[in-house]
């Protein structure tokens, strides 16, 4: 081999070598934003992610029945991106403070503040009679709550995008060969 054709493959090696963390980061920000569509996670095995167990209240009720898991306005899903990039590594991330607690998992109990209220006076149907409640103040106080939200993956460590990575950037590489 001649060493022209050296030094021709060492500059192709080099600019895969400079494409590599854009490569890896795009590929990574598409896979991760996909377990929001497909609702499950893969590494070794497919993990699909637990359904809700009771729909929402307020002004998204109407859609609940038939959105995904983990999208009520879509915030999580658009937050994943590449936060830091540097030549020999890729950070992709959220900013979005409950993002840990879905991805985890979490299993705590907290105490609410209820703040004190005037209640304005209703109708309301009790044990078969209509009945008035009178308007009346409601004192503050607290309440404990328990959450318990299972763990939905969606950002992480995996086999199944690691050896995407690795076929990818052989790929890349054959290519700039090639040329």
């Amino acid at each position: 081999m001649s060493i022209k054709k050296i030094i021709e493959a060492n500059e192709a090696l080099l600019r895969a070598y400079k494409n590599t963390t854009t490569l890896v980061g795009g590929l990574s920000v598409r896979f991760f934003k996909d377990r929001f569509i497909r609702q499950l996670w893969i590494d070794d095995k497919i993990e699909k992610w637990k359904k809700r167990k009771r729909p929402d209240k307020g002004k998204y009720a109407e859609r609940a029945g038939n959105r995904a898991i983990l999208t009520k306005t879509g915030r999580l899903r658009r937050s994943i991106r590449v936060i830091k990039k540097t030549a020999d590594s890729v950070v992709i991330g959220t900013d979005v403070p409950y993002a840990e607690a879905h991805n985890e998992g979490l299993s705590t109990t907290v105490t609410q503040q209820v703040p004190a209220a005037k209640v304005r006076s209703f109708k309301r149907n009790r044990k078969g009679r209509s009945e008035i409640v009178q308007a009346h103040n409601r004192k503050a106080h607290s309440r404990k709550m328990k959450i318990n939200l299972p763990q939905r993956r969606f950002i992480g460590d995996s086999k199944f995008l690691n050896r995407r990575i690795e076929k990818n950037i052989e790929q890349l590489i054959l290519k700039e060969l090639k040329k």
